[in-house]
């Protein structure tokens, strides 16, 4: 609205100096026509000669006066943003990121900079050992703050990228082992030096859109481009100068840098598949029914505990219950519908809360029937109420959460052997692959909606009294 309103004002006082400029124009010219062939002034026959030649001379300039008045004023807001000259912060272009000029141009920042951060899918850049000594080095004497970012290989989100990239069956350059080798480099080369605190590496989760190198006030961004090599794509430098358009690439890189995961837990990952941290958050998705129900007031006798109140309370009076109920009491009353995962950072349970939100969103009310009390449900220690979904829904919600939460997860509780309820009878060449795929290896057509009672019965006597 404004624009237009400029380009209108713009237009008027055009035409107001047009008039203007050809009234005194035509005023001018009578006088000297006036002047010339009336005899008006008694002007001599060399003065009429040289009135003349000024007269052409005039008329020429007229022209070009006229011109720039017309088309020669300042340009629209839409022109200017075509004009280099109006983006001050605008310092120039690369052809890609691998291009020599442009290599130079980091080397040449490096040993100036005292703040880098990089954030980029595979990071070609650093495939230059030299480059990564440097800021080692620098990270190392406390000369230099360093932030090293890329993408999670092993998150679905990157993987989605990684895969449109082969779309033309062009095997990339780098790839998923290639990441996976540059993470393993850099946190060998890290963990041999001490691991710095002011050398942070870690891996963004996001579907990569942008990739961003920051030293200090320099700026270079470049897009990853549809089906396209981030390689490939033109590099943007700039020069922080507190605009708009600077702060909103620089707030986009500090939003991908405090939701990524520390990279070394993703290593320690790769090289042990049970490696577990205590400082991992756990995560599960359960059905639990309404408080005030009589199947959640049956279920938390029998566990001895109340979810809702998050307190221990008392058993049903069921002689040696407490001893046989185990560990189902630590997770209370319910129906598992994804099972316990692990995840490094809030950001990540954060972004699977939106996940549930939009996608039950979409979903419809469903009842549970044919509930069942069940003795030998999974193995002959449990006790279960056994429920049947004739609607689809909670089969397909657990679908859903394979696809959105057990494969962004970094560890579960079967693959950290963190649960009782898995032993070697259990074993199989497809429970095992499912567990260190998936973190699980009852999903799929091993999933079948139950509350447990209780998970350590050791003699049928007992099993009976509570049946």
């Amino acid at each position: 609205m404004n624009e237009q309103k400029n380009t209108e004002s713009l237009n008027k006082m055009r035409w107001v100096l047009f008039w203007v400029f050809t009234v005194a124009f035509a005023i001018i010219v009578l006088a000297t026509l006036v002047s010339l062939f009336t005899g008006v002034g008694a002007i001599s026959t060399e003065d009429k000669s040289f009135l003349l030649k000024v007269f052409i001379g005039e008329i020429g300039i007229s022209v070009v006066a006229l011109f720039y008045a017309l088309f020669g004023l300042k340009k629209t807001p839409n022109e200017q943003s075509k004009n280099n000259s109006t983006l001050p912060f605008f310092k120039g272009t690369y052809p890609h990121s691998q291009d020599p000029n442009f290599v130079i141009e980091i080397e040449k920042l490096i040993p100036k900079s005292k703040k880098i951060v990089f954030i980029a899918t595979g990071l070609s850049i650093i495939w230059n050992r030299h480059i990564v000594d440097v800021l080692i080095e620098k990270a190392v004497k406390g000369k230099i703050d360093v932030t090293i970012c890329l993408a999670n290989p092993l998150n679905p989100n990157v993987e989605r990228r990684l895969i449109e990239e082969e779309i033309k069956q062009e095997k990339a350059p780098v790839g998923k082992a290639g990441i996976i080798n540059i993470i393993k480099s850099l946190c060998q080369r890290l963990n041999a030096v001490g691991n710095p605190s002011n050398f942070r590496l870690c891996l963004f989760e996001n579907y990569p859109t942008i990739a961003t190198m920051i030293f200090d006030d320099d700026i270079f961004i470049y897009p990853y481009i549809y089906r396209t090599l981030g390689n490939l794509s033109p590099v943007f430098h700039f020069k922080h100068d507190d605009s708009e358009i600077v702060k909103f690439y620089l707030d986009n890189a500090s939003r991908i840098v405090e939701d990524a995961i520390p990279a070394n837990n993703v290593f320690q990952i790769l090289e042990n598949r049970q490696y577990f941290s205590d400082n991992w958050f756990s995560l599960a998705v359960y059905f639990i029914p309404d408080a005030e129900s009589n199947l959640y007031k049956f279920g938390s006798q029998i566990l001895g505990y109340d979810i809702y109140q998050n307190k221990i309370i008392d058993f049903a009076p069921i002689e040696g219950l407490k001893e046989v109920v185990g560990e189902a009491q630590l997770y209370a009353f319910h129906s598992t519908i994804a099972d316990g995962l692990f995840f490094v950072t809030t950001s990540q349970i954060e972004k699977i809360k939106a996940e549930l939100r939009y996608m039950l969103s979409e979903m419809k009310p469903f009842k549970l029937s044919n509930l069942q009390i069940n003795g030998e449900f999974t193995n002959q220690k449990t006790i279960v109420i056994s429920t049947e979904d004739n609607s689809g829904q909670c089969e397909l919600i657990h679908f859903e959460l394979i696809n959105r939460v057990y494969k962004s997860a970094i560890s579960s509780n079967y693959l950290a052997s963190k649960t009782g309820n898995y032993s070697d009878k259990d074993k199989s060449l497809r429970s095992e692959l499912l567990i260190n795929k998936l973190g699980s290896p009852y999903i799929m057509k091993e999933f079948r909606p139950h509350f447990t009672l209780c998970s350590n019965v050791n003699n049928s006597e007992i099993k009976n009294d509570i049946m």
